[in-house]
């Protein structure tokens, strides 16, 4: 169990780090390693990068969605979005696991807004990740359609 705890801890101290700490630290590690162990660490990732590519395109936009917790309600913009979530301009303290509620209006639909159920994914400085579940057919359509319209 303990384990557990430092294990927690330790995601936390590394999930607080900024971008610029977690290439320091990548960098240090890297230094620290043999040519061999470097090739071999370059093939894995040279294997990998389809895995970390995302499923769904992501589409720049900037269109203000209204999200409810259990907390509060705001109005936010969203950054990007795509079939399977979006990046929400948000400063407030999300938690990773997090559920929230998205009402959002597609621009050019005369649909009434999708509520679509959504969980934080990520966060950092600037705002949330979440990525959407539950989603109706309907509203799989038109967000995978999203892609095509013009936001900006």
């Amino acid at each position: 169990m303990e384990k557990t705890v430092r294990q927690r801890q330790l995601s936390m101290v590394l999930y607080n780090m900024s971008r610029k700490q977690i290439v320091a630290e990548i960098n240090e590690i890297l230094d620290e390693m043999s040519r061999e162990r470097l090739l071999v660490l370059l093939k894995q990732l040279r294997k990998t990068p389809s895995k970390w590519k995302r499923k769904y395109p992501r589409q720049t936009c900037s269109i203000s969605v209204d999200f409810d917790t259990h907390d509060y309600s705001k109005e936010k913009p969203i950054k990007n979005i795509s079939a399977n979530g979006a990046y929400i301009e948000a400063g407030e303290p999300f938690s990773i696991g997090q559920s929230i509620i998205i009402w959002l209006t597609i621009p050019g639909e005369k649909l009434s807004p999708l509520k679509i159920s959504a969980v934080v994914a990520r966060r950092d400085q600037g705002g949330v990740g979440v990525k959407f579940e539950n989603l109706s057919e309907m509203q799989k359509k038109l967000l995978a359609g999203f892609e095509n319209l013009k936001h900006d």
